[in-house]
């Protein structure tokens, strides 16, 4: 069911936030290309389109949750791409985790500019949330030359907003055809949990 009132996430043009700090107290009231926390992925794709669409459908080693990619689809305005995180078994495709992405092939330096610029106003919205940033090599690029530099606010639920610039080496990045640039992911605590055990 779709909130009455939402606060909007999705558009990083600053301008066009739509949220006041006295208003942002739950990941759930915020919007990346109209999608919340808890909507059902239906609402936005049919059940075949949310299968056939997708460039990449992951389950997760014990099957709970999976992940849908969208690389591009002709209603997004915002991201270049999304990605919809649901239980595996759920037909209804409530969304757990939202990730919207935004393409900064070879230019690092522009993916960092957008990430301050997003982490500024996010600071603003979430003024109690807790800040963190990381920045690590990618285990996933033996090389070590792949980094991704994340900042992270946490709510007091244990829900988390990240905004991450992911940098892969280029021969890795061609051979496995990964998206590089920002990400904006909105996760519950419950899958981070989940996660971290998996």
């Amino acid at each position: 069911m779709l909130r009455t009132i939402k606060k909007l996430l999705g558009i990083v043009v600053l301008g066009l936030f739509l949220i006041t700090p006295s208003q942002a107290d739950d990941i759930r009231d915020f919007q990346i290309e109209g999608m919340s926390i808890g909507d059902s992925f239906l609402d936005f794709m049919n059940e075949s389109e949310i299968k056939n669409k997708s460039s990449e459908i992951y389950y997760y080693k014990s099957r709970k949750y999976v992940y849908y990619f969208y690389p591009s689809l002709d209603f997004l305005k915002t991201y270049d791409g999304i990605q919809i995180t649901i239980k595996g078994n759920d037909k209804d495709y409530k969304i757990h985790g939202l990730d919207g992405v935004i393409n900064f092939k070879n230019d690092i330096n522009s993916c960092h500019k957008k990430q301050n610029e997003i982490v500024e106003e996010i600071s603003k919205i979430f003024e109690d949330a807790k800040k963190s940033e990381k920045s690590y090599k990618s285990r996933h690029d033996p090389s070590g030359k792949s980094t991704k530099e994340k900042v992270i606010f946490t709510f007091n639920s244990g829900d988390e907003i990240q905004i991450v610039c992911a940098n892969w080496e280029e021969n890795l990045r061609i051979k496995n055809n990964w998206t590089e640039g920002l990400s904006v992911i909105i996760s519950t605590n419950e899958v981070l949990n989940w996660l971290r055990g998996n």
